[in-house]
């Protein structure tokens, strides 16, 4: 389940807490947790390992690799 899959699982109240714990965790603010959500950037590694144990899910399935295209 990736970070929006999951994200957007949430009940809107629950999204909030989930938004708000993350940024507060990993020291970014709102508008990097939404371009993360949106796939436009990617957290750092020590990033992805918080959010997905927040989320507990591993961080290979909430943030899978890209596939590079030739």
């Amino acid at each position: 389940m990736t970070l929006k899959d999951y994200y957007n699982g949430l009940s809107e109240k629950k999204k909030a807490e989930f938004r708000q714990k993350a940024i507060k965790k990993t020291g970014r603010n709102v508008v990097t947790f939404y371009r993360w959500l949106k796939d436009q950037n990617r957290p750092s590694y020590n990033d992805q390992k918080t959010i997905a144990r927040m989320a507990k899910t591993p961080v290979k399935d909430m943030f899978p690799l890209k596939e590079c295209r030739k």
